[in-house]
């Protein structure tokens, strides 16, 4: 064939001649330029350069390569290995599981290789029947021999440590029973001590049964007694309910007035605030509304003095002045939480 085009750079090809034209001087008589170098070269190339290609008439990868590459049966030299005999079949078994560890005999293992290539052969041959019934090719090559040996192996080992590991928590198990069995024989020991210790605790058992009984018979007395007691904070207890329903009675005599007061709280202005600041003397009672008002307010109040002109204390104005005077005033008045109001204030 000739030469693929740019297959080598200008360097490249410098380097070769080089490399050639010594050899080419000294074995042949062909004259030194260039262009013969690299024909002598291409030719030693084509002589000595083998290219061996092997491919697998499994699948349908070899059929697509023939067709998209003509060469491959044209150009090429085709050798079709046939199958193994079966002693080459007992040969490779024994080659790649001799050294492999298996637990049996050297008659069986011997007995193995045989098996594994009898059962190549005899899918080989199946094969062949099923291409003949069928005309389907099926081929079985020495790679799925090999694949097979690699497989047996893979499975050995999986179940010769599953198998391993059970065989351990047998033993173990079995370990559990012997120390089980010895655990047994002590608590029968320890069982003849503790039923002479109960006959001892029977006897102790009876002598408290006897004081219990004892007991019994004064704790009877004191239930007696606390039903007596009971009976009693019942009757306590009804005469709260009956003044609990007497309170709310008395409670919603009161509503009506309670509504009225927040109604009337509710007509408050902030200009009639300021009117009554601006009073010089305000009456009396608007000066006792004041000090219940910072009594429900808990503002603080100065000391109680006893008023001139009228048996009570002297109302606080300057300070319920300095209250008003508060812009927030009105507001707290309208969200004044009623249920704070206790005895103590009322009083």
């Amino acid at each position: 064939g000739s030469l693929i085009s740019n297959l080598f750079s200008r360097d490249e090809q410098s380097e070769i001649v080089n490399e050639c034209l010594p050899i080419m001087k000294r074995e042949t008589s062909i004259p030194p330029t260039p262009d013969n170098a690299m024909t002598w070269f291409l030719d030693r190339v084509r002589t000595n350069l083998h290219v061996v290609l092997c491919f697998s008439p499994v699948g349908e990868k070899f059929r697509s390569r023939a067709l998209k590459f003509p060469g491959l049966i044209s150009g090429c030299t085709i050798n079709w290995f046939q199958p193994w005999p079966k002693e080459a079949l007992v040969s490779v078994s024994t080659h790649f599981l001799e050294s492999f560890e298996i637990q049996c005999t050297a008659e069986s293992k011997k007995n193995l290789y045989e098996v594994m290539a009898s059962i190549q052969d005899s899918t080989s041959v199946a094969c062949g029947a099923y291409f003949e019934r069928f005309r389907r090719s099926t081929h079985v090559t020495p790679k799925s021999f090999l694949s097979f040996i690699k497989s047996y192996k893979e499975v050995y080992t999986s179940q010769e440590e599953e198998i391993g590991e059970q065989s351990s928590r047998m033993n173990h198990g079995l370990q559990k029973l012997d120390d089980a069995s010895q655990a047994v024989e002590l608590l029968k020991h320890d069982l003849a001590e503790m039923e002479k210790d109960l006959q001892i605790a029977n006897q102790k058992a009876d002598k408290v049964l006897t004081e219990v009984t004892q007991r019994s018979t004064e704790a009877e007395a004191i239930k007696e007694q606390i039903k007596k007691d009971k009976e009693k904070a019942e009757t306590i207890v009804n005469e709260i309910e009956a003044d609990r329903v007497v309170a709310e009675e008395k409670l919603e005599d009161a509503r009506p007035a309670l509504l009225e007061a927040e109604a009337a709280l509710h007509t408050i202005k902030q200009a009639n605030i300021a009117t009554v600041r601006k009073l010089g003397r305000p009456p009396h009672l608007i000066m006792r509304v004041m000090d219940s008002t910072m009594i429900l307010f808990r503002t603080k109040l100065p000391p109680i003095k006893p008023d001139a002109g009228l048996p009570c204390p002297k109302p606080s104005w300057a300070e319920a002045l300095r209250f008003m005077s508060s812009s927030s005033f009105l507001t707290q008045l309208l969200q004044f939480p009623v249920d704070t109001i206790n005895d103590e204030m009322v009083e």
